[in-house]
């Protein structure tokens, strides 16, 4: 079951997040599914072929793009405080041992990702979201709810083999590393040469990275859609 008695309280969010392995039954009848979080937007749609296309043809396969690329912050800082954090939050739901382990391999977006109907991953990913959503974290519970979906994925995907990966362009992480508009082509670009165009532009962090995405016209159409009422909501927009 999607929610049951006994579960904790769940933000929005959680909400969104917890459905996601729950897609082919929610919307049953296709051969694969391509998820993109609420936060991202597509600039270039060959990236959304690549997934559909990855999937229909891995059909055994999570396809995704890690958090890394030699573009990302993180990448001239230190790289063990990253993996100390991230095994910390394994280590909620499967103990310190397996977060070590499991913290020793690249985390993969789930903000973006494609499978086909017929993955098996699909159903011991509804149980193990199932099980970790109703845990209790103490002082870590927040944090654990909110990394509960991803993290889970990411051990069925280490324990399985089964990631078909794609390269950081067709899932880019904005709160990573600030990409740019080019200034030739206005297109959302990676700021280091060759300024490769982004596919998937994920404006992840909002309510942090929000003045920057806005000022360097990173959201779509660099938000000329908005009206100056709703961008003075922005301003004081904080996650719910």
């Amino acid at each position: 079951m999607l929610f049951r008695s006994g579960m904790p309280a769940l933000k929005s969010y959680n909400v969104a997040q917890m459905v996601r392995p729950y897609l082919p039954e929610v919307l049953a009848g296709y051969e694969a599914y391509l998820w993109l979080d609420g936060d991202t937007w597509v600039q270039e749609g060959r990236s959304v072929l690549l997934f559909i296309e990855g999937a229909l043809a891995y059909r055994d396969r999570v396809v995704a793009c890690p958090e890394l690329d030699v573009s990302y912050g993180y990448m001239t800082e230190s790289l063990s405080r990253s993996i100390d954090n991230l095994a910390r939050l394994y280590g909620l739901y499967y103990g310190a041992q397996a977060g070590r382990r499991l913290a020793d391999r690249p985390m993969v977006n789930s903000g973006a990702f494609a499978m086909a109907a017929a993955n098996p991953i699909w159903a011991a990913w509804r149980s193990e979201v199932d099980t970790l959503y109703a845990g209790s974290y103490g002082a870590d519970q927040d944090a654990a709810l909110h990394m509960a979906e991803q993290l889970s994925l990411n051990r069925l995907i280490q324990e399985r083999s089964a990631l078909l990966p794609l390269p950081a362009a067709n899932n880019y992480i904005c709160s990573l590393q600030l990409p740019m508009r080019h200034p030739s082509t206005g297109k959302v670009c990676i700021s280091y040469p060759p300024h490769e165009p982004i596919g998937i532009v994920h404006l992840s962090r909002f309510a942090e990275m929000r003045p920057h995405y806005l000022e360097r016209g990173l959201m779509f159409d660099r938000g000329s859609y908005l009206t100056a009422e709703e961008r003075a909501k922005l301003d004081g927009w904080q996650a719910a």
